[in-house]
C-alpha cells in the first residue's frame, strides 16, 4: 500500500513519461480506438498502477461520466479494501518485472462506492519502450448472482436429498457408485464413502446380481429409464433386504450416456406384509370357496356381485360366473316374492343388520328355503356399496316342520277324538257306577262286588278273545290266544286283575288285554299282531298304562311291576 500511496505523487520524469505515453494513445491509428472503445469488455491500460486510459466499457462498469475522471487515478481506488492487499501485491510484482497471475476475480468499487464483482484478465505490453499493463475487466455480478443460486439450489437439494427416507445414487456405465446419500447407511449398514467406487452387485448374491445385471444392461442399451425394479441386497450383519429402486440415464454435452442416478427404498417390510396378505387371502379364499353355506356379495341394483361356489350350488348354479351373468334381478329371478326382498333392503337400511328366512327359486325352477344373515357395506360417507352375508339351505328342515306341523294337527284331532271317546266311556262308567250302587244297595256288597268282578272280567278279557279267537286262522295265534283265555280265567279272581279294574286304576279293555299280554312276556309287536292293531297303538296303550299305575317316570319294568302286581 505505502508504494501505491507513493504514486499519488509521483516524480517529475514519471509524469513526463505517463503524458507521453497517453498522448501516444490518444493518437493512434482510429480504427483501433474504436474497436477499443467500442467493445463490449472493460479496458483500461496502465502503468505501475496509475490509470493511462479507459474505454466506455471500463467507465460504464466503474460509474464514470469521462475518461478524465479516471486518466492519472490509481487504480487501487477503484478496487474495495477487501481485495485492495490483493491487487497492490500484483501491481508491485509486475512493476518489478516478476510473473503475477493474469485472471484473478476481485471487488471492485464503483465512483459511488458500490462493490462490484469482477473478473479481471491483465497483460503486458511494451508502449513506447515502457512496460504498461492492459486489463481486462467483466462485470461478475450476474455470475455471483448465478454461482450464489447454484450453490443455494446445490445446497438445498443435497439437503432434500440427504433428508428423505430414499437412498438417492449416481453410477457410471460399469456400475461403479458416483455419488451415495446419506441414507444408505439405513438400507444396508454402510456408510456413503465405504459404497463409492463399488457396484451394487458387490452388495448381492450372485445369482441375484446376475439377474439384476442383465435387466440393468437392457435399459443401458436402450438409454431407458428403469422403474420399480425389486431387487435383494445383503446388509452389512448379513441379513437380507428387499429394495425397489428406479433410475434416469444422464448424458453428457454430446448426448452420451454416462450413467444413472437411482433413488431406491427398503420395501422388506412391505414385502413380508404383501406375502402375509396374499397368505391370508389365500387361507380365507380357500375357506370361502370350501364352506359349506353360501357367501354373497349383492349390489343394490339386484345383481351378484360375488358369491362361493356353494351360494352357486344352493340356487342350481354349475359355478360362481354363471351365477353372476344369469342374475340380473335377485328379487325376480330368486325371491319367490318378488317384494320380500324390498322389504328386507327396508329393514336393512335401518338396522344394517339382519336375518331372514326367504323362499327362493332355483335355477330349474323348484323352490327351496334359505336362512341369511346379511349385513350393510357402506362407504366413508354413508351411501350404501352392497350387500353381504351368509345363506344356509333350510329346504329339508321346512318341509319337516311342515311335516311336523300335519302331524301335530292329525294328532291333535285323534286326541280330541280320544278325549271325546273317553268322555263317552266316562259317561258311560258313572251311569254303570249308579247302577251298580243301587245294585250294591239292595244286595250284599261282598257279594255284588264278586259278581261284578267275574262279569267284568269275563267281557273285558275273555269275550275280546274269544271274538279274536273267531277271526284267527293261524294255529301258533290260536294256540296263544287259547293261553291268554285260560290265563285270564285263571286271574279272573286273582288280586292283579281286581287291582286292575279297581276304583284307582280303571284300565279300559284294550289296556287290561295289553297288560295281561305284558304280563305274559310278550313284546309289542307280538300284541299288535295279536290284536290286530298298531305297534304305536300298543306303545300308546303302555305309556298309559304306566300312567295309571303310576310308574312314568320310573326306569321300572312294567312287566315286572305287573307281576309283582299279581303276588
Amino acid at each position: 500500500m505505502e508504494d501505491e500511496i507513493k504514486h499519488d505523487n509521483p516524480p517529475d520524469d514519471k509524469a513526463g513519461t505517463r503524458q507521453r505515453l497517453i498522448t501516444e494513445l490518444m493518437n493512434s491509428d482510429a480504427w483501433l480506438r474504436a474497436l477499443v472503445d467500442e467493445s463490449p469488455v472493460g479496458i483500461s491500460i496502465s502503468l505501475e498502477g496509475i490509470t493511462l486510459y479507459a474505454n466506455r466499457a471500463c467507465l460504464r462498469l466503474f460509474g464514470y461520466n469521462d475518461l478524465s475522471e479516471m486518466i492519472g487515478t490509481p487504480q487501487l481506488t477503484r478496487v474495495a479494501p477487501s481485495s485492495r492487499e490483493t491487487v497492490a501485491r500484483y501491481i508491485r510484482t509486475r512493476t518489478r518485472g516478476e510473473a503475477a497471475p493474469a485472471s484473478y476475480e476481485i471487488t471492485g468499487l464503483r465512483k459511488d462506492g458500490a462493490p462490484i464483482p469482477l473478473y479481471v484478465e491483465v497483460a503486458r505490453i511494451s508502449l513506447m519502450e515502457e512496460p504498461v499493463s492492459v486489463a481486462f475487466f467483466a462485470d461478475f455480478s450476474e455470475k455471483k448472482k448465478i454461482e450464489e443460486a447454484l450453490q443455494a439450489s446445490e445446497y438445498r437439494f443435497r439437503s432434500l436429498v440427504e433428508s428423505i427416507d430414499d437412498f438417492i445414487a449416481e453410477m457410471d456405465l460399469s456400475g461403479r457408485c458416483n455419488y451415495a446419500s446419506p441414507r444408505v447407511y439405513n438400507l444396508i449398514g454402510y456408510l456413503p464413502e465405504e459404497v463409492l467406487g463399488k457396484s451394487p452387485f458387490d452388495f448381492m448374491e450372485p445369482a441375484e446380481a446376475k439377474r439384476v445385471s442383465k435387466l440393468l444392461r437392457l435399459s443401458a442399451q436402450r438409454e431407458e429409464p428403469f422403474y420399480s425394479l425389486e431387487l435383494a441386497l445383503i446388509r452389512r450383519d448379513g441379513t437380507p433386504v428387499i429394495v425397489e429402486a428406479s433410475g434416469n440415464p444422464f448424458f453428457d454435452g454430446h448426448g452420451k450416456l454416462l450413467g444413472y442416478r437411482t433413488i431406491s427404498r427398503d420395501i422388506t417390510k412391505r414385502k413380508q406384509i404383501e406375502e402375509a396378505l396374499i397368505a391370508a387371502e389365500k387361507k380365507y379364499r380357500n375357506i370361502v370357496e370350501n364352506a359349506v353355506e353360501g357367501i354373497f356379495q349383492t349390489l343394490p341394483d339386484g345383481r351378484v356381485l360375488d358369491a362361493n361356489p356353494a351360494m352357486a350350488r344352493i340356487l342350481g348354479y354349475e359355478s360362481v360366473k354363471e351365477l353372476t351373468e344369469a342374475i340380473r334381478d335377485i328379487g325376480l329371478q330368486i325371491y319367490q316374492d318378488p317384494g320380500m326382498r324390498a322389504e328386507h333392503l327396508r329393514a336393512l337400511e335401518e338396522h344394517v343388520f339382519g336375518s331372514f328366512e326367504i323362499q327362493v327359486r332355483r335355477k330349474d325352477g323348484t323352490a327351496g328355503w334359505l336362512f341369511v344373515n346379511t349385513r350393510v357395506v357402506r362407504d366413508s360417507e354413508g351411501k350404501t356399496l352392497y350387500y353381504e352375508g351368509f345363506a344356509k339351505d333350510i329346504t329339508e328342515r321346512k318341509c319337516l316342520e311342515e311335516k311336523l306341523r300335519k302331524a301335530n294337527e292329525d294328532l291333535e284331532h285323534r286326541v280330541t277324538e280320544r278325549t271325546e271317546e273317553l268322555n263317552r266311556r266316562s259317561a258311560k262308567l258313572e251311569e254303570l257306577n249308579i247302577t251298580l250302587r243301587t245294585i250294591l244297595e239292595q244286595r250284599d256288597q261282598d257279594s255284588k262286588l264278586l259278581e261284578q268282578r267275574v262279569v267284568a272280567s269275563i267281557n273285558e278279557l275273555v269275550k275280546p278273545l274269544l271274538r279274536t279267537l273267531r277271526k284267527t286262522r293261524s294255529g301258533a295265534e290260536r294256540e296263544s290266544l287259547l293261553d291268554i283265555i285260560a290265563s285270564s280265567l285263571d286271574e279272573i279272581i286273582s288280586p292283579f286283575t281286581s287291582q286292575l279294574t279297581g276304583q284307582k286304576v280303571r284300565l279300559t279293555q284294550t289296556e287290561l288285554q295289553i297288560a295281561h299280554c305284558i304280563r305274559q312276556g310278550m313284546r309289542s309287536k307280538e300284541i299288535a299282531a295279536l290284536l290286530n292293531i298298531s305297534k304305536g297303538t300298543i306303545d300308546f296303550h303302555r305309556n298309559n298304562i304306566r300312567r295309571k299305575l303310576g310308574i312314568k317316570d320310573r326306569k321300572t319294568s312294567l312287566r315286572s311291576h305287573l307281576i309283582q302286581s299279581g303276588q
